[in-house]
């Protein structure tokens, strides 16, 4: 009789417990933002994907009659 009245504080101190440890550990695995934008990743400026297509040569076309 006594267990049918101690189990359920025990289990809901136990998931209690259990849930605060979670939410710690999500907490440090992801932290909150501080404001700061963050950038992996950054190409080369140097050159242009057009760059090495070849020189642009400027023609006038002739007709014939």
């Amino acid at each position: 009789m006594i267990g049918r009245l101690l189990l359920p504080v025990v289990f809901q101190k136990m998931m209690t417990k259990a849930q605060n440890q979670a939410n710690q550990r999500y907490q440090q695995q992801h932290p909150e933002p501080d404001g700061r934008i963050r950038v992996d990743y950054m190409p080369p400026k140097d050159k242009h994907p057009g760059d090495d297509a070849g020189d642009f040569v400027e023609y006038e076309e002739i007709k014939t009659p």
